[in-house]
């Protein structure tokens, strides 16, 4: 029967009031399919003799034709023999005997539907002892569904096997549901036979079902109805009939097989259709979100409760083959420091020399720790550099020296550009803040005179013995700005005391202008010194010096969770306070080059206040004929 046939009362196409048609004594001897009804309902076949078929001896596919709107009015017919679909008092013969060669049905004797509501009653199979079919087997629709379908019930009594191997073939979980009400399709009266599941074969009343493919036997007492359409909570791991709760759902990243449960206490015993809207989106990336982009990466701001520690070796089991720490030993000198993803280590220990420094994660300086990183060259490759917080300054002193050399260019992965010679690359966060003062800069309060030591200023600060400070010239002559290191300070904050006298004169003159606006030239006196310290080096004479590049870049990583290459975007900022750069800036005259600034700040797009750059409170020492910016 196809492509539909609906038999109405009346006859009429747009009836919906079912009226059941009867096929009977119908035999089907050597064809390919014996007899089979698609998208059809209410159809009975009786006293059907069926044998020697190829491909299947009875098909009864459909129940519910798709045309049916009335499911009330059609519900009345399920599992009623009197008025519904059934297969009754039949006979279904795999092989006869009768044929030229062994007769071997692709599926199997009898088809059940994809539907609920068929009834099989009083039925004989016959002669299916190959193991390579079985008696009876779930369908396959073709064109609406071929994989992981299925789920019906289909009601069995008085049914008899002879010389059969497989009795039912189940391809996969709740393939179909054979509710055995009198024992006699797998000898436990109103048990429900199925496909096994994760679900129901852990529990020790439920046992294999001897004769059937994939299929376990649980009785009556486990076969629970639902008076729910709730589906809310995700389980974290696999369901359980015992421990899942009504509504529970889980879907195995590996099978990549989506279950949910349905169940309610088995006091209720009769059979209920529940309209379950289930809207399941498929998910090219876990949790519907596309891979997260480095260039996105918010600050962090507290160091986690796992993070690992440089001065214990078992925290560098982390460490890959060709890179400091493998084996899990902290690294010695000269070696490639590669900091992955995912790990926060703490720089709690002398540094050794480092040739290149890599980092995705995050390395955090030790507070109260003071240090030295020498390195040839650092990439922040979506990770972040840490030395001090912006809310926490780190309380100790930290060098920054960098040993790289001119020639050595540094690429970025995958061919996606390069970011030259000498440079602190970040594409990910740098975190530079050192000890702060209440000021970086003034001005002279007096004019000080060639061959002083004593500078007078016009606001207390907070600067001490040992720190290096710059005056401004107040002539014409840029070279008359003078360095000095400061022998004392006095108990108010306003007066220095330099090592070596002054070599020039730097005036201050205030003149007061009608208007009330006061003139006032004076020479500046800055603060140089810094507790954070970023030195090149190489003499001044190179002409070539470090740079901090900050920037972006795009390539394609491999994703492991996907099986592809994303095209992931890393974009850098820095958030630099009260640190010194020295030695900053590259000669480079070439065409169409950029002027090789000490800070070079490229393509960041408007300031994001979320991952903000700026530059406060810094000082710039010696730079290699270049803008500091």
């Amino acid at each position: 029967i196809f492509p539909e046939y609906l038999p109405t009362v009346g006859g009429r196409c747009d009836a919906d009031a079912p009226s059941q048609a009867i096929f009977e004594k119908f035999t089907s001897w050597r064809n390919t399919k014996g007899f089979e009804a698609v998208m059809s309902n209410v159809i009975q076949v009786k006293n059907a003799v069926v044998f020697d078929n190829i491909d299947m001896g009875i098909a009864y596919l459909t129940a519910i034709s798709h045309r049916d709107t009335d499911l009330p009015n059609l519900r009345q017919t399920f599992y009623n023999i009197n008025k519904g679909a059934s297969v009754i008092d039949s006979v279904i013969v795999g092989d006869s005997g009768l044929a030229d060669a062994p007769v071997v049905p692709w599926r199997g004797g009898l088809i059940v539907v994809w539907d609920r509501g068929l009834r099989v009653r009083n039925v004989s199979f016959f002669n299916f002892q190959d193991p390579q079919t079985q008696a009876i087997h779930q369908p396959v629709k073709a064109g609406r569904c071929v994989l992981l379908c299925g789920g019906w019930t289909t009601k069995f009594s008085q049914i008899s096997f002879v010389n059969v191997t497989n009795r039912a073939l189940f391809r996969w979980p709740y393939d179909g549901f054979y509710l055995d009400e009198d024992g006699t399709l797998g000898g436990v009266p109103n048990a429900t036979i199925w496909g096994s599941d994760s679900l129901w074969n852990e529990s020790s009343a439920c046992v294999p079902a001897n004769g059937f493919l994939n299929g376990i036997l649980c009785p009556a007492s486990l076969v629970y109805t639902t008076s729910s359409t709730i589906m809310a909570i995700q389980s974290s791991t696999p369901l359980s009939g015992l421990t899942s709760n009504n509504g529970d759902w889980y879907y195995d990243n590996v099978t990549r097989i989506f279950s949910y449960i349905v169940k309610n206490p088995s006091n209720n015993a009769t059979p209920i259709d529940v309209v379950l809207p289930l809207s399941v989106i498929k998910c090219r990336y876990p949790n519907c979100q596309y891979p997260f982009s480095p260039g996105l990466q918010l600050p962090a701001t507290a160091r986690p409760p796992n993070a690992l520690y440089w001065s214990n070796d078992s925290h560098w089991s982390f460490a890959t083959q060709g890179y400091g720490g493998y084996g899990a030993v902290k690294p010695g000198d000269n070696t490639d420091i590669y900091i992955p993803q995912g790990v926060w280590l703490v720089v709690d220990y002398s540094l050794p020399r480092i040739l290149s420094l890599r980092i995705d994660g995050v390395l955090e300086f030790e507070q109260g720790m003071n240090n030295v990183l020498y390195v040839n060259s650092i990439f922040i490759n979506g990770g972040q550099m840490i030395v001090g917080w912006p809310n926490n300054p780190l309380n100790a002193s930290v060098d920054i020296i960098i040993t790289g050399n001119a020639s050595t260019i540094i690429d970025l992965p995958n061919g996606a550009g390069s970011m030259g010679a000498k440079v602190i690359g970040v594409f990910g966060g740098l975190d530079l803040h050192g000890i702060p003062h209440n000021v970086t800069w003034t001005r002279v309060a007096y004019t000080t005179s060639v061959g002083q030591n004593a500078i007078f200023l016009t606001e207390p600060v907070d600067w001490k013995a040992g720190d290096e400070i710059i005056i401004t010239t107040t002539d014409s002559n840029i070279e008359h700005t003078e360095r000095h290191q400061i022998a004392s300070v006095s108990s108010g904050g306003t007066t220095i005391m330099t090592i070596n006298p002054l070599a020039y004169t730097h005036i201050s003159m205030r003149n007061l202008l009608p208007n009330g606006q006061v003139f006032n030239v004076s020479a500046a006196v800055g603060l140089l010194s810094r507790s954070i310290r970023v030195i090149d080096q190489s003499p001044v004479t190179d002409l070539f010096g470090f740079r901090v590049l900050v920037s972006d870049y795009a390539t394609d990583i491999w994703n492991p969770v996907t099986n592809e290459s994303i095209s992931t975007y890393y974009k850098g900022y820095a958030r630099l306070s009260n640190a010194q750069f020295i030695g900053f800036g590259q000669f480079f005259d070439a065409p169409d080059e950029d002027k090789r600034e000490g800070i070079h700040l490229y393509n960041l797009g408007d300031c994001n206040a979320s991952r903000p750059t700026y530059i406060d409170s810094c000082s710039f020492d010696r730079g290699s004929f270049s803008e500091q910016v």
